[in-house]
């Protein structure tokens, strides 16, 4: 599964927060969601990767520390060991703990807290062979 179907996953997995996720414009509250393409992890003594670890960036943003705190908690409890829709894996929360931030260049005023989560990609016994 490439990392674009991953993040379409993460996006609807997302959809019953009812929170505007990549939203065009800014609003007071809304979940921006990034993606990195992987980077390769498990060598073996061949030199030749066997997965690829990929990080997913959610940034939950509120009009006040406690709303963005409490987006952050359900995006957490959504997304944590949830299946990415293939035989890949699930996401693993590897945030940093730590309470959410005021965005001082906002108006209006506004509060962020970044998550991270990663989830590995296996290489295929038929995709070493080729």
């Amino acid at each position: 599964m490439n990392p674009f179907d991953v993040f379409d996953a993460a996006v609807r997995l997302l959809e019953p927060l009812g929170v505007p996720v990549n939203p065009k414009d800014s609003p007071a509250r809304m979940i921006r969601v990034s993606i990195t393409p992987g980077t390769v992890g498990n060598r073996r003594m061949s030199a030749a990767a066997v997965d690829r670890v990929h990080t997913l960036t959610v940034m939950c943003v509120g009009k006040t520390e406690e709303e963005a705190a409490w987006l952050a908690y359900h995006v957490t409890d959504y997304l944590d060991g949830a299946r990415t829709g293939s035989p890949d894996g699930t996401f693993t929360d590897t945030s940093f703990d730590g309470d959410p931030l005021p965005e001082t260049a906002t108006a209006p005023r506004s509060w962020s807290k970044t998550l991270t989560f990663q989830w590995t990609t296996k290489r295929r016994r038929h995709e070493r062979e080729k």
